[in-house]
């Protein structure tokens, strides 16, 4: 079932999906489970509302708000747009580009602030054989949301991952690209000057380390993970948007890391936490448990807490 494929929290819930449960008969097709944020209790359980098979729903998850993004990347893909209303979360919008070819992966990457959804396609061949691409969609006043503008990398180059990660800060759109510069890794910044969005200067990677695989924020601050640092040991960088321009990397590893934990495949972050997920990190029995660390951010530097989950 995987579950735990992907996780979000809100205020006062939890979301976690396993991407590999059938639903009704349909294999892998996806669950994603709504948990109450003080107790633990399950609140609801969303599926996809076509009931496709192995669409692979909750690839992705975001929540912003009284809103709940889905990503279900499996061929072409998709992005499931939910609002909370009285009885739970209620399906509102699939949204999906019109020019993607199958096999594009839209939706395994989803972020969502206010009223702005970015997706990631990081097989998208549109802009060159699958160099990957991202898309920003934003509310309507009527409600429902509409395709605003298309990113690609530049220069655009074949076989790279360009959209694999997404991130939204204000006015501002992160986009990983974990295998540009031969997998040293890039995170490309869209700023938005008058209602157009123009590229900054993107932070590129150290030798094969796959900088951008995962990225997340909060406020001015955000995480970017590059698993395969350091023979795959792994790290993450953490940096703050100040006067237009990213601090210094502040950079975080697993205090026990070892070679192919993947320590950075998976982030997310608050205004005080960073949550690092290493896949393949072994327990004390060298059996592939995966892990979690937990750190504390205070101002510029970060401090584990309670080290690996």
């Amino acid at each position: 079932q995987r579950f735990g494929s992907a996780v979000a929290l809100s205020d006062e819930q939890a979301f976690v999906s396993a991407i590999w449960e059938d639903v009704d008969g349909d294999s892998n097709q996806g669950v994603v489970y709504v948990f109450d944020g003080s107790g633990g209790e399950q609140d609801q359980r969303i599926v996809a509302p076509e009931g496709q098979g192995a669409s692979l729903f909750g690839s992705a998850l975001a929540v912003d708000g009284g809103w709940l993004v889905i990503g279900a990347q499996l061929g072409t893909g998709g992005a499931y747009i939910y609002k909370l209303g009285e009885s739970g979360w209620e399906f509102e919008q699939k949204i999906l580009p019109d020019d993607l070819a199958s096999s594009a992966y839209f939706g395994h990457a989803v972020a969502i602030l206010d009223d702005e959804i970015v997706g990631g396609a990081y097989a998208d061949e549109s802009g060159g054989k699958k160099c990957g691409s991202a898309y920003i969609y934003d509310r309507e006043d009527a409600g429902s949301w509409a395709e605003d503008d298309k990113f690609w990398p530049d220069p655009v180059v074949i076989n790279e991952s360009f959209g694999i990660s997404v991130g939204l800060m204000e006015d501002q759109i992160l986009v990983g690209n974990s295998y540009e510069s031969s997998n040293k890794g890039a995170v490309y910044r869209f700023e938005k000057y008058s209602g157009d969005w123009i590229s900054q200067a993107k932070l590129i990677g150290s030798a094969s380390e796959r900088l951008g695989t995962s990225v997340a924020t909060s406020g001015n601050r955000a995480v970017f993970g590059a698993p395969a640092n350091n023979a795959g040991q792994g790290a993450v960088y953490l940096h703050e948007l100040v006067d237009d321009q990213w601090s210094e990397g502040v950079k975080l590893q697993a205090s026990d890391g070892a070679y192919n934990d993947w320590f950075g495949e998976y982030v997310g972050m608050t205004e005080d936490w960073i949550l690092v997920g290493a896949p393949y990190a072994k327990n004390s029995s060298q059996v592939k448990t995966g892990a979690a660390y937990l750190f504390q951010t205070r101002e510029a530097t970060c401090v584990p807490a309670n080290g690996g989950m």
